[in-house]
């Protein structure tokens, strides 16, 4: 067992420095990659929408909704870079996994996480299970591809989460004032949709994100991140409408609201 990991290991990293591309360049064409779930798109990559009196912003992956429990498999053959099963108001559990061509894969909201750190995994081997937790408001997998592991500084899940708040009494004057201070509260939806989503686009590099901070919606810079529309790399799969988050039962609405309350602390 020993001797086919060291070999399998040995053949991933002849094929990491043989085949390893810029993302950028490399047709997506080219990856025969496998679904990860299996499942429905229910939110798309660059996708906005409200949320329980805030709005998401430049969806960083997709969503795949599945059944909880429904087995998640690695998308192709690599090295296991991140694990986190430590609670957290993210993506819950999750795995980030290394690719041979240089692109990472990240699987959140997992009910489970069946591999281990620096775990060698082969294509289709099962890496977890679907499930809701972190801030997931119903059972489906957060799917991102991305140039590296973002351990730290990602944009986790969106570019912009922000609570909507209405203008009053505010002048242009005052807004530009508030702008160039890089605080966001009173821009327009409207505004905020053009600025912050992107959809059906192959790609999207985030140097900053959008967050809630003292009660304000601040700008944070991060280390440039490109995010990869997983879509260009996956099987078709099939599209589904995300939950009616008003119609949703009391008690989902109550957990969903007091993990609101944490939403917003810095990056672990």
């Amino acid at each position: 067992m020993l001797k086919m990991d060291l070999k399998f290991y040995s053949a991933f990293v002849i094929s990491s420095i043989v085949f390893f591309s810029s993302a950028t360049s490399e047709s997506s064409q080219q990856i025969r990659w496998v679904r990860p779930v299996e499942g429905t798109v229910s939110n798309s990559f660059g996708h906005g929408y409200g949320f329980y009196g805030y709005y998401r912003a430049g969806h960083t992956g997709i969503d795949i909704k599945a059944k909880v429990g429904t087995k998640v498999l690695a998308v192709d053959n690599g090295v296991v870079k991140f694990v986190k099963t430590k609670r957290n108001m993210r993506y819950g559990n999750y795995i980030v996994i290394q690719h041979p061509n240089g692109l990472c894969t990240l699987y959140g909201h997992l009910q489970k996480v069946l591999v281990k750190l620096n775990q060698v995994v082969k294509q289709s081997d099962i890496v977890g299970m679907t499930g809701v937790s972190g801030l997931a408001s119903y059972p489906h997998i957060h799917f991102e591809v991305i140039d590296r592991v973002p351990v730290r500084d990602g944009a986790w899940g969106y570019n912009y989460i922000c609570k909507l708040q209405r203008i009053t009494n505010k002048s242009e004057k005052d807004k530009n004032s508030m702008l160039s201070k890089q605080i966001y509260d009173l821009v327009p939806l409207t505004e905020i949709k053009e600025k912050f989503s992107f959809m059906n686009v192959d790609h999207k590099e985030i140097k900053h994100f959008y967050r809630m901070r003292k009660g304000h919606c601040i700008e944070e810079s991060i280390n440039p991140l490109v995010y990869y529309n997983p879509e260009k790399y996956l099987p078709k799969y099939e599209h589904s409408d995300m939950p009616d988050f008003n119609s949703m039962r009391r008690s989902r609405n109550r957990i969903i609201s007091s993990k609101l309350k944490a939403i917003h602390p810095d990056p672990e």
